[in-house]
């Protein structure tokens, strides 16, 4: 609020405090209807004046900063090395995928024709002997007999998990071709050393036909 105090008189004048006007005393009383008036009290009532005009302002506190969150890190992802298949593992796939047309869908031309695509591959893999045995089975169905005595005849047979079973076809088709020389050095051992009955009548059978 403004306050005007031009020619003021210590002893006689009052300071209105609600219109801010200057009156002189000159009797008694002359300050106009409806003012508030101070009493006179010299500059210490000045002061109050001043204070009661212009009370004391106080600043706002500061505003208080949200605490800061930082962003979560994403995680930085590990490269991982391509992975390259091993040989022996592409080989096998090789030849599981020509099994599983004679087996699962009993197309043996088919068969046939990726046992082929697997040896020119593979000439001397891991599998050789297990994609040639497989060869001998799938001409025998198809009654292609001397084809499949050749592949057994490439073969060594000691030592295979089925060489009863192998040195019986082999005895076998080598008997019937007239081979009975080779054919008792099949299954001669067939018939004495054989834990199967069934594999010893066959050997049994096949030599028969030798004397």
């Amino acid at each position: 609020m403004r306050l005007f105090t031009s020619r003021l008189n210590w002893a006689g004048v009052r300071i209105a405090r609600v219109t801010g006007k200057v009156a002189r005393r000159s009797g008694g009383s002359t300050a106009e209807s409806g003012e508030a008036l101070l009493p006179v009290g010299g500059p210490a009532a000045l002061d109050h004046v001043v204070r009661v005009a212009a009370p004391e302002t106080h600043a706002a506190p500061p505003a208080r900063r949200a605490p800061r969150v930082d962003a979560p890190r994403m995680a930085t992802p590990a490269v991982l090395p391509d992975v390259v298949p091993s040989p022996l593992s592409a080989e096998a796939r090789s030849l599981s995928d020509a099994l599983a047309r004679w087996r699962r869908d009993g197309d043996a031309e088919a068969a046939l024709g990726l046992l082929g695509v697997h040896e020119s591959r593979f000439p001397r893999g891991v599998l050789s002997v297990e994609a040639r045995v497989a060869r001998a089975e799938i001409l025998l169905a198809l009654s292609r007999r001397d084809q499949a005595a050749a592949v057994l005849d490439s073969l060594s047979l000691a030592g295979l998990p089925r060489v009863s079973e192998l040195a019986t076809i082999r005895g076998e088709l080598r008997a019937q071709a007239g081979r009975c020389v080779e054919a008792r050095l099949d299954l001669g051992p067939v018939m004495h050393d054989t834990a199967s009955d069934d594999l010893a009548r066959r050997a049994a059978r096949a030599l028969d036909a030798c004397r």
